[in-house]
């Protein structure tokens, strides 16, 4: 059954780069589950509970953010349990859906699924790194593929003076990355370290690298 949320006039949008309250994101698509992570800053331990809404406040999915991630924890945020993973998304779109978590409500941002304006293209050989256009916030975002292998999943590594600050495989679904041929799987979502900028991003199975900042 639909339940109706009186989420009008309580949303608000988390602040990139924030250091206090919620934060996370709504990393993608993957498996018909729209997956992120959220975090109250104010209370780490406390795992909050994520909706997913359509465009008319109706409650899709809700899921508890208590999902190990690896790459959250390494990036500084608390003990790493604040992933989730909510399905229905496939179904009903999730450009268009709402998330949001604790009470009152906060309204957690998506990965975007265009580079838009300020993107950074970096391109070598039939290989293309795409980084989205937002300078701040506690996620960097973009998509990577191999054009001569675009079966192959990316494993993309942030890093700063030397140190690995966070790592994933780029399986999350971006309609953009479609252009160059592949089957769409090629985004990746990697948590900003609260304190530190990252310098580079490197392709660990290429060994290519490049530089951010």
């Amino acid at each position: 059954m639909n339940i109706l949320l009186p989420i009008k006039g309580l949303l608000r949008r988390v602040a990139p780069g924030t250091r206090t309250g919620v934060v996370g994101c709504v990393d993608g698509m993957h498996r018909g589950h729209a997956r992120g992570w959220a975090m109250d800053l104010a209370e780490p331990t406390a795992r909050l509970t994520v909706r997913m809404l359509d465009p008319s406040g109706r409650m899709i999915a809700q899921g508890l953010a208590d999902h190990y991630r690896a790459d959250v924890q390494k990036a500084g945020y608390g003990d790493g349990h604040y992933g989730f993973a909510l399905p229905g998304a496939d179904a009903h779109g999730i450009e268009a859906a709402k998330f949001s978590c604790g009470e009152p409500s906060v309204e957690l941002p998506q990965s975007s699924s265009k580079p838009g304006r300020g993107a950074k293209i970096f391109r070598h050989g039939g290989y293309i790194l795409c980084l989205d256009g937002a300078a701040a916030g506690p996620v960097l975002t973009g998509w990577a593929v191999d054009r001569q292998r675009p079966e192959e999943r990316r494993v993309i590594r942030l890093r700063a003076d030397g140190q690995p600050l966070a790592e994933q495989r780029a399986t999350l679904f971006r309609r953009d990355s479609i252009e160059t041929g592949s089957d769409g799987f090629h985004g990746f979502s990697l948590p900003r370290p609260p304190h530190r900028s990252p310098q580079f991003v490197d392709d660990l199975a290429s060994g290519l690298e490049f530089r951010i900042s």
